[in-house]
């Protein structure tokens, strides 16, 4: 069963727990912040595993403990839209519009 001693807090919220659990005791839960993280019945609980092979975090934790290397500085890109409205009128900062049309712009004939 998946272990929530770190109170959510390394929890991505994927919810991948909660939908692979044959058991169905997993419930996703929202903390007064609004990230939502894993609540487990422990009486409903069958421990098969599936949970703990599904979840990022402890995937993270047992390559970590095998003494696998972790990609510790994954790389990560910033971009925004030049034009302003285009960029306050959305919530990807603009980018995702500039993509869309680049796509289409090398597809179109």
């Amino acid at each position: 069963m998946i272990s929530i001693n770190y109170g959510g807090r390394l929890c991505t919220g994927c919810h991948g727990c909660a939908v692979i659990c044959p058991a169905s005791c997993v419930a996703m839960v929202c903390d007064p912040e609004g990230f939502w993280y894993p609540e487990v019945n422990h009486e409903q609980c069958i421990r098969c595993g599936l949970c703990i092979k599904v979840c990022p975090v402890e995937k993270h934790k047992s390559q970590s403990q095998a003494g696998q290397r972790l990609e510790v500085n994954p790389n990560a890109y910033a971009a925004y839209n030049t034009d302003i409205t285009a960029r306050l009128a959305s919530s990807s900062g603009g980018v995702f519009s500039l993509l869309a049309q680049e796509v289409l712009d090398y597809l179109a004939p």
